[in-house]
């Protein structure tokens, strides 16, 4: 085999292990088949490398100086080279420490099973054992032995294996020109690596036809990638040689350190590779593509069911619009005809009751069922007409509705049928119960209060407006000037027409509601808010308080706090021609009034 290299006699001698290898030899030109899916192609390449050297080793033979030894040569070798002769011819002590050629499974290395391992131990220990040796040499014996105590170990295998050469680069992805050499350079990586995986078996990267389904199992299998990989063979210590317990410790420690960083090393090192694989796979990039373009479409789907619904209800509120004008058009025609003939038919009564029925109309307040009672009735009973046109009328006044209401000064006018509506308002006879909420009005809202004609309007539920209180009040103050010995109990009669029992009491509570004296108390004034009185009996204040002097008060308590020393003379210097006294009286008659509200 070796003479077909054309290496003759005349070209004997020794080469340097180390030095170059000579070119492949006339006639055999080294072959590489290339290609995926498609024809092969020839290409031719020189032969070198590591690989190449080990096979030229292998055929031509090594002494363990290092040195190529010629045929001839070879053949001068002495005797106990010879006398093994189906041992392979590499005899110099680096293939002493391969320990899977020195088993012959040098073509399968790591992935040899443990049975395979076992079997050609036995058939190497049966060949080199020292008995068939005529000098009994036992070296490849030992040699072989030591092989299968460490590879018949699984935990000095790891070891051994994870000691060999391996390829840790990762290809660059400036170097992937198209999908094929994607599958090409990406899938020798990974069955490369595929070495270090402790689950079995190792899913294959595919080609293009592989389903999509596969293709995330492939990378779902390796983001989660467990490795064996050992690296106690870089330790830096080694622990048998430690003299005492702390310093083994170190060693230990240093060795576990050194470990757990390879490690992390190695797996940041296939996180990258997974990566890497899976933003270039073609087949990630289609699905991702596939999945933008069937959400982009979800998406405009769901916009489009969006704008047609929202068209929809367009349409559909607009022709409800259109429905509803066209029926307050019809309704507005109606009530317009209607009005028109309750005019008619009122046109010969009274004034009044025209001016009311106007009222009514432009202020809308009555209904068209109210009116088409209304004109029912007017050929028939033409009484019942004007008894609800006055009823609609002093409804439409009390209501709280500040289109028809009393309380809207602007409405007033317009809601009352303009200044004659006022004057029968005004000229109107005050009911027994009117005067009755007065006077408990007026008690409840003494003088000096703020807004006070309001709060009264508003107890009597503005059936009044604050002119005829004011007018009604000043009216009772001057009956009583005039010395009419009238029983104000009379206008303190509940709705039921009885009189309250006392009634003494209840003319000195009006009397002081009413803010002035009768001729049974001697002339004296009593305070214009009533007869509030401390425990001993003595009036609040000696004279009467304004609403000048009730605002000024106000405005001293809270310009001057508790805390202000000196803080009532300070008060009583802000309310004019009030005392020190005076100011304090008022101040806890107020505090009594809140306190019996409350």
């Amino acid at each position: 085999m070796r003479s077909s290299f054309g290496l003759g006699s005349k070209e004997r001698k020794t080469r340097s292990a180390r030095g170059l290898i000579s070119p492949a030899p006339d006639g055999l030109e080294p072959v590489i088949v290339c290609g995926m899916a498609e024809s092969f192609n020839r290409r031719c390449v020189e032969p070198v490398g590591e690989h190449y050297e080990v096979l030229m080793e292998r055929y031509w033979g090594v002494e363990e100086t290092g040195e190529y030894l010629l045929e001839d040569e070879v053949d001068e070798q002495p005797e106990e080279e010879e006398k093994f002769d189906s041992l392979p011819r590499r005899t110099r002590k680096k293939n002493l420490e391969d320990l899977y050629e020195m088993l012959g499974l040098g073509h399968l290395r790591w992935l040899a099973t443990s049975d395979q391992i076992r079997q050609a131990y036995r058939k190497k220990a049966l060949l080199c054992h020292p008995d068939k040796s005529s000098d009994k040499d036992d070296t490849l014996f030992k040699a072989v032995n030591r092989a299968w105590s460490i590879l018949g170990d699984d935990h000095k295998r790891r070891q051994y294996d994870s000691s060999e050469p391996f390829d840790d680069r990762i290809p660059n992805a400036g170097s992937i020109g198209s999908d094929r050499e994607f599958y090409a350079v990406f899938g020798v990586v990974f069955k490369r690596n595929a070495k270090w995986s402790k689950r079995k078996p190792v899913p294959d990267l595919g080609n293009e036809q592989t389903p999509i389904d596969q293709v995330k199992s492939f990378y779902k299998f390796w983001s989660s990638f467990q490795s064996w990989r050992d690296f106690a063979y870089l330790n830096e210590y080694n622990v048998e040689e430690a003299e005492n317990r702390q310093e083994r410790r170190f060693m230990e420690k240093q060795n576990s350190l050194l470990q757990s960083r390879k490690l992390r090393e190695e797996s940041a090192r296939v996180s990258r590779l997974v990566s890497l694989a899976y933003s270039l796979d073609p087949r990630i990039r289609a699905e991702s593509q596939e999945a933008a373009r069937k959400k982009e479409k979800r998406r405009k789907e769901k916009s489009e069911a969006a704008n047609a619904e929202k068209e929809r209800k367009s349409r559909e509120q607009a022709a409800q619009e259109q429905e509803r004008i066209q029926r307050e058009e019809e309704s507005r025609k109606r009530v317009k005809a209607l009005e028109e003939k309750l005019r008619s038919i009122l046109v010969n009564e009274e004034e009044e009751v025209k001016n009311q029925a106007d009222t009514l109309i432009s202020h809308k307040y009555l209904t068209e069922k109210t009116l088409n009672r209304l004109v029912e009735s007017g050929n028939n009973d033409l009484e019942r007409v004007i008894r609800t046109i006055r009823s609609e009328h002093s409804k439409m006044i009390r209501s709280k509705d500040p289109r028809f209401g009393r309380t809207q000064p602007g409405h007033q006018t317009a809601a009352l049928g303009g200044k004659a509506a006022d004057d029968q308002l005004s000229t109107a006879e005050w009911t027994q119960n009117e005067l009755s909420l007065l006077v408990k009005a007026l008690s409840l809202y003494p003088g000096g209060t703020v807004d006070r004609w309001k709060h009264v309007a508003a107890h009597l539920n503005h059936r009044r407006t604050e002119a005829d209180i004011i007018s009604r009040v000043k009216a009772m103050r001057l009956e009583m000037k005039s010395g009419a010995r009238t029983n104000m109990s009379t206008y303190q009669k509940n709705s039921f027409g009885t009189t309250p029992k006392n009634s003494e009491n209840s003319n000195k509570l009006a009397n002081g509601s009413l803010g002035f004296a009768t001729q049974q108390d001697g002339g004296r004034q009593a305070a214009a808010t009533g007869p509030a009185r401390s425990k001993d009996g003595a009036a609040a204040g000696q004279r009467n308080w304004t609403t000048a002097d009730q605002a000024a008060l106000e405005q001293a308590l809270k310009k001057y706090s508790p805390l202000t020393p000196n803080r009532w003379d300070l008060i009583a210097q802000e309310v004019p021609g009030r005392t020190k006294l005076e100011c304090i009286e008022r101040f806890k008659y107020l505090v009594d009034i809140i306190k019996k509200k409350n």
